[in-house]
C-alpha cells in the first residue's frame, strides 16, 4: 500500500561533479498515512530492468505527521 505519491526519476545523469547529480524528491503523504502515524513504514527504490520493477534500497522510518499546516487556522 501506498502512502504518498509515487516518484520516478532518471538516475542516468554523467557530470563529473556529484552535486550536480543530486535530485531532490517530495513525498506527498495522502489520507492512508494517517493510520500509520507513530508506526514504522519502509521507504523504497526500485530499478526498472527492462520490462521488470527490481528492489534497489529500502530504508526504515518512522511516520511523525504534523497537527496541521503552517496557514492552517486555529
Amino acid at each position: 500500500m501506498l502512502l504518498s505519491n509515487l516518484q520516478s526519476v532518471e538516475a542516468n545523469l554523467t557530470s563529473p561533479d556529484i552535486r550536480s547529480r543530486n535530485t531532490l524528491l517530495a513525498l506527498v503523504l495522502g489520507e492512508e498515512a494517517e493510520a500509520h502515524n507513530g508506526k514504522t513504514v519502509e521507504i523504497r527504490a526500485q530499478e526498472l530492468v527492462g520490462d521488470t520493477v527490481v528492489p534497489y534500497l529500502a530504508t526504515s522510518v518512522t511516520l511523525q505527521r504534523g497537527f496541521g499546516g503552517f496557514f492552517d487556522p486555529l
